[in-house]
């Protein structure tokens, strides 16, 4: 028994999937087919979420020897002075901030690197989905912002505890976790 290339495809929108063996047109998969390959996809997912957290767990051990070894960032940094806000919270090393990640449990998990020309990234293969970093104490509200400066401009204007999502794309993320967090606190 030979094994063949399976094409897997379906609607979103309206449900349903159909599975096809190609280069056998109109042959559908066997009961035992659709199993194996059932437990084939299993196996390789669970591979791929075992290496995500390996890489995810030695970006973290980055993360903190890197924040360990940096230092408070200047508030003369050049994307500090573009955008008018402090240094607190933040550090540097070889001219780039460092902005602190964490996850639900408040660990560090990940940096985001800014240069001074604004550039951004993050340590490859760390966790950014759900990471956040928290300005200030957390009182009677909390808002949540998309990057460090906005959130530094906010929390400097209001005084309020104000969450980085790092993008428009973890907002969401952030915020299940900040109300897991905070069950009872207005968000923002």
């Amino acid at each position: 028994d030979t094994e063949r290339p399976v094409a897997v495809f379906g609607s979103w929108r309206k449900g349903g999937q159909h599975t096809v063996v190609l280069g056998q047109s109109g042959r559908t998969m066997t009961a035992d087919e659709l199993e194996r390959q059932r437990i084939a996809i299993e196996q390789a997912r669970a591979a791929r979420d075992a290496e995500q957290r390996h890489r995810q767990r030695r970006a973290a051990g980055s993360a903190f020897d890197e924040w360990q070894r940096a230092s408070p960032a200047s508030p003369r940094h050049p994307y500090l002075q573009r955008k008018g806000v402090s240094a607190d919270g933040l550090r540097e090393t070889g001219g780039k901030l460092l902005v602190p990640m964490h996850d639900t449990e408040g660990r560090l998990v990940n940096l985001q690197r800014i240069r001074g020309d604004g550039d951004k990234r993050f340590l490859p293969g760390g966790m950014v989905r759900g990471a956040y970093c928290l300005l200030g104490k957390v009182r009677d509200g909390l808002l949540i912002a998309e990057g460090v400066a906005t959130a530094k401009s906010l929390h400097a204007s209001t005084g309020q505890a104000v969450a980085v999502a790092f993008s428009a794309g973890n907002l969401l993320a952030v915020a299940l976790v900040m109300r897991e967090r905070y069950p009872d606190l207005p968000i923002t």
